[in-house]
């Protein structure tokens, strides 16, 4: 019987065998063509390669940074594509158009009212032989992947206009709050501002409103060494490529990471004025704003330690280390450790290159503080979901803790999800009435809204009404 925490999407095995590999992940001819004729460039033709053959065993588009190295290994050497070639994408434009032609090539239908069909129909048959609800769903999802339809995801809310107006998805932002806990395990600290023993919920949600990704962190922890790692493990079609956070989602190796991975590192600085800008060099000199300036960039420092960084990034882009563990490794040798001077020297020049925007562009702040609203937005909308057991994690196991606050997530995400339909009917019922209605004001509205949920009471399931799809119907053209 299939556990309710192992019911998901298929994944990869932490272990292949030649053959499991061979048969599985070796390109055929006609795919490597496919290849050859949709892309250019050895590492696009590569990355098209890997997460077609992915596909095609997981029924969805995994992140590269997921897929075994193994994989990539036994793709690359069948291919004869050098070790030096570097895999990934330098834009999620690439990467959005290989996995339209992939879809294109395999035949792939999108999520519709027939595959949902299907799905009911094979969960009503299996219930007569099956009772676990972990087993059911993993018979709707193989029904799916056997009929060519891919697995829908968390990019079913933009198929609804009203999301779009709200940001097109390149951004989010990222914060942490606090879940009670019990004092007695390993995780559990107390938190000296909110007080209590607890953890670090840190959410990752983007300016479309949805929860991207979270972890459940211990409390003394620094919250930038988290900020990279949500965002190069979120899987969904949502890829922002700007990560906002509070001054706590910042220094300068994150700085640093953040750059060389392509992530555009904004954060809210509290007191900017403590922070040193520093200079090109010791004969540099500025008008007007010199005083703000200390030392200069020791650049000799970064050339000399480049190919190390540059391991370092496509360690991490090839999943052989994560981000915060690298982060978290770096900063508790800091004194001595060269590799973490060359990061922190780096990150020293992005960050004053981004100082200095700050301070000078109302705009751009304006920007990071509502995109950080946002997120601290979400933290109460979550927990508000968060009601059972007096509100505190009753679970002493670190993984069940994040565990419980990624399912709290997904019951969010759900009801965002029923908030945006709702809104998107009464403002069509609107401007069918012959209201006008603005981008302005519907940027003003947010789906966290609560006075209509009933949390308490019966909590039914019924497996026999099918919902309507999102057709067209359902988006919202604004006059």
């Amino acid at each position: 019987m299939t556990s309710i925490e192992r019911t998901a999407y298929p994944r990869f095995k932490r272990q292949f065998t030649t053959k499991e590999l061979t048969e599985i992940y070796t390109p055929t001819k006609s795919e490597i063509a496919f290849a050859y004729n949709t892309t250019k460039g050895e590492s696009n033709i590569l990355s098209l390669l890997i997460i077609l053959k992915s596909f095609q065993r997981l029924g969805y588009f995994p992140s590269i940074a997921d897929i075994p190295l193994k994989i990539i290994n036994h793709i690359r050497s069948h291919v004869k594509i050098a070790l030096d070639i570097v895999l990934g994408y330098e834009n999620n434009k690439t990467m959005y158009r290989h996995r339209t032609a992939i879809r294109e090539y395999l035949q792939v239908k999108s999520f519709n009212q027939t595959a949902l069909h299907l799905a009911v129909s094979a969960v009503n048959e299996s219930a007569q032989v099956m009772d676990n609800p972990a087993d059911l769903m993993n018979v709707a999802i193989a029904e799916l992947i056997k009929n060519r339809y891919e697995l829908p995801g968390f990019n079913t809310l933009n198929v609804l206009k009203l999301p779009s107006i709200w940001g097109d998805g390149t951004t989010a932002a990222a914060d942490g709050t606090k879940y009670e806990l019990y004092e007695e395990n390993f995780l559990s600290e107390y938190h000296i501002r909110y007080g209590g023993y607890g953890g670090i919920a840190y959410h990752h949600v983007s300016d479309t409103y949805v929860a991207l990704f979270s972890h459940f962190i211990s409390c003394g922890t620094w919250e930038a060494v988290y900020i990279i790692e949500g965002l190069l493990k979120n899987l969904s079609d949502i890829q922002p490529h700007t990560i906002h956070a509070d001054t706590q989602g910042q220094s300068t190796p994150v700085f640093a990471l953040s750059h060389m991975l392509g992530i555009k590192l904004m954060p809210r600085i509290r007191n900017w004025k403590d922070l040193n800008f520093f200079r090109p060099d010791n004969d540099t000199v500025y008008k007007h704003i010199d005083s703000l300036f200390k030392d200069a960039i020791d650049w000799e420092k970064i050339q000399n330690h480049w190919q190390d960084i540059l391991q370092v990034v496509l360690s991490i882009q090839t999943g052989k280390i994560s981000s915060a563990v690298l982060l978290r490794k770096l900063g508790n040798y800091s004194r001595k450790n060269r590799l973490y001077q060359a990061f922190q020297e780096l990150g020293r020049v992005i960050r004053t290159v981004f100082l200095l925007q700050y301070i000078s562009d109302m705009k751009l702040r304006q920007q990071i503080t509502a995109a950080t609203n946002i997120v601290e937005s979400y933290n109460g909308f979550s927990k508000w979901f968060f009601f059972g057991g007096f509100g505190v994690i009753a679970n002493n196991d670190p993984i069940e803790q994040e565990k419980i606050v990624k399912y709290n997530d997904l019951v969010a995400n759900a009801a965002i999800f029923h908030n945006v339909v709702d809104l998107t009917e009464v403002l069509r019922d609107l401007l069918k009435s012959g209201y006008l209605i603005t981008r302005e004001d519907v940027a003003a509205l947010s789906p966290y809204m609560t006075s209509h949920i009933k949390r308490f009471g019966d909590y039914l399931i019924d497996m026999e009404t099918v919902p309507n799809l999102l057709d067209d119907d359902k988006l919202l053209v604004l006059a």
